[in-house]
């Protein structure tokens, strides 16, 4: 079992994490959802050992991986794969290479014996020679996957591992994810709300600590943010999803500038949603539709 007990993360006088705590049961799939700023990638990398924290402790199977905020174990000595949103391959070295980079307690053989099977695993055998320009972008990123369990780690942390993807790589990506994470813990940052519904947990932050937490269906049955936000993600309208990532439309407070009432509102008259002249909007809505219509149309 992966531990994260009073997990406080501050930048300056911003408080990111406050006091967070999170048991993961072995071989459970987590989703990490929350605000831009909320701490969800903060948290993953001090459970990697990435970053430092103001206070908090990380175990795994009750071994101290982190104590007090500061690292006992590097990063390296973790048994803790983790997959970034950037692929973060090294250009000028191979797919055998990259996969099998720091890996040096392995023979030859055996590297190649792994490096073959996971390339398998993801269905991109026979590439081990090329570089990472020679690919697309969800061919890179299932090769930073391959690279996360080459030494088949019990923990796999992906942050918003698909994000930057089109929707048929995402597609590949996510069945070489659902593959790969079996038998695993895997914590996982997700925008797209679809691909985590099968989750074992679902954990909602907000203002640095957990506000909602339970399976999709026990979130959808609250009727709380996961809810309102997976409610909005159905729409099939593409410029709700462009939107999407702009946190005045996760908050579920009622302070929030866009209320779920205009969200429903604006979405059954596409004309209006995409107009910056829409009386529902206020002037940074406005502003961030009328940058949405140049990148996308």
């Amino acid at each position: 079992m992966l531990s994260v007990s009073n997990l406080s993360v501050s930048f300056d006088d911003n408080h990111v994490l406050d006091g967070f705590n999170l048991d993961l049961q072995s071989g459970d799939i987590f989703a990490l959802l929350g605000d831009s700023g909320s701490g969800k990638s903060s948290a993953l990398r001090f459970i990697a050992g990435l970053e430092s924290a103001s206070n908090g402790r990380v175990a795994l199977d009750g071994n101290n991986l982190s104590l007090d905020g500061n690292h006992s174990v590097k990063p390296e000595l973790r048994e803790i794969g983790m997959v970034f949103q950037d692929y973060a391959l090294f250009p000028h070295m191979t797919v055998f290479q990259n996969i099998s980079f720091g890996i040096d307690y392995l023979s030859k053989k055996d590297k190649i014996e792994r490096v073959q099977t996971l390339l398998e695993l993801i269905s991109l055998q026979g590439i081990e020679k090329k570089y990472p320009h020679q690919l697309s972008g969800g061919e890179q990123q299932r090769v930073a996957i391959a690279r996360a369990l080459l030494r088949d780690t019990p923990i796999l942390l992906l942050d918003e591992a698909t994000s930057a993807l089109d929707a048929e790589s995402e597609k590949f990506v996510q069945e070489a994810i659902e593959k790969l994470s079996k038998g695993r813990t895997t914590l996982v940052i997700a925008h797209r709300l679809s691909t985590i519904h099968d989750a074992d947990q679902i954990i909602v932050l907000s203002k640095g600590s957990i506000a909602e937490i339970g399976t999709h269906d026990n979130l959808i049955n609250q009727k709380g943010t996961y809810s309102n936000l997976y409610s909005l993600q159905s729409k099939p309208s593409k410029e709700v999803d462009v939107l999407l990532n702009d946190s005045t439309l996760i908050s579920n407070s009622t302070k929030s500038p866009l209320n779920l009432k205009n969200q429903k509102s604006l979405v059954k008259n596409k004309h209006n949603f995409l107009s910056p002249n829409s009386k529902n909007l206020n002037w940074v809505q406005r502003l961030l539709i009328a940058i949405a219509r140049k990148l996308t149309f």
